[in-house]
């Protein structure tokens, strides 16, 4: 099996230890990918930040082969070209060693909530890996800067004081602003600062989510609602006509799931349909 290579730094107890608390490990990350559709495009590169709560910090990058072409348009904001993307092993190749990395961990990002984590589940998904989420706190440092500023990453690292981001769309220099940032926020807001990462999780999203891609959450009485379309805010169950028509679309196989599990809870399996 491939083996991901990590650089684990030992040393003093790091800022994020004393200032945001860890009771358990911290991953930061980003991706970059060949599009915006977390159904049908892939990642390009991963980049992983975890932080111990003993103050050791393993580092994970890696370009894979997406195994369709990156478009123009995308390689000009990203960088990576197909000749370089395709110099490389495809995510399968590393997916075991990912998933180890991550597991155990607490997840932080920025809007890694709408997008890293959604697609990142697809390609687990795409490899028979079913990444189990619900023990993780999402935190998302975009979804906190946007309760309390209303900004991008750029904005945030300019806002509150962290060092210039040159890199901007490089993977792993956006794991380490998106870090500052989270720093940064937790020095800021008092009441940042105090949460445990689970309250930090919750803080940071914007609604409850019962699939990753938000394509349905739950209303405040607990049930599953849709969320979008005609008939937003309906529940999945009163409706099933709209949720037999998202089975036969493009939506994430992780939206599919789900909607699979409220239609058919005593048949709640992929390979069944």
């Amino acid at each position: 099996p491939t083996q991901v290579k990590r650089c684990a730094l030992k040393g003093a107890a790091s800022k994020s230890e004393t200032t945001m608390k860890l009771t358990k490990p911290l991953c930061i990350l980003d991706v970059e990918t060949t599009g915006t559709d977390v159904s049908l495009d892939r990642i390009v590169s991963l980049a992983i930040r975890k932080q111990h709560t003993n103050g050791t910090v393993e580092h994970f990058y890696q370009v894979f082969n997406p195994c369709i072409p990156i478009p123009a348009e995308v390689i000009e904001i990203h960088g990576i070209t197909n000749d370089e993307a395709g110099r490389n092993a495809p995510f399968v190749d590393y997916a075991n060693d990912i998933l180890a990395m991550l597991s155990g961990s607490d997840i932080a990002g920025f809007n890694h909530i709408n997008f890293d984590v959604p697609i990142l589940w697809e390609e687990f998904h795409r490899c028979g890996i079913e990444w189990d989420l619900t023990v993780v706190n999402l935190i998302d440092a975009g979804n906190i800067f946007k309760k309390m500023e209303e900004r991008t990453l750029s904005a945030a690292v300019k806002f509150y004081g962290c060092e210039p981001l040159d890199k901007a769309h490089n993977a792993m220099a956006d794991v380490e602003a998106t870090l500052n940032v989270l720093l940064a926020q937790a020095e800021k807001y008092e009441e940042i600062g105090k949460m445990s990462q689970e309250e930090r999780a919750k803080f940071s999203a914007f609604d409850d989510r019962v699939d990753l891609a938000g394509k349905i959450v739950l209303n405040s009485d607990g049930v599953p609602v849709f969320n979008f379309g005609k008939s937003k805010g309906v529940p999945v169950l009163s409706d099933r006509g709209f949720a037999m028509w998202m089975l036969g679309k493009d939506f994430s196989e992780n939206t599919k799931i789900a909607v699979r599990n409220i239609l058919y809870p005593q048949k709640a399996r992929h390979d069944d349909f």
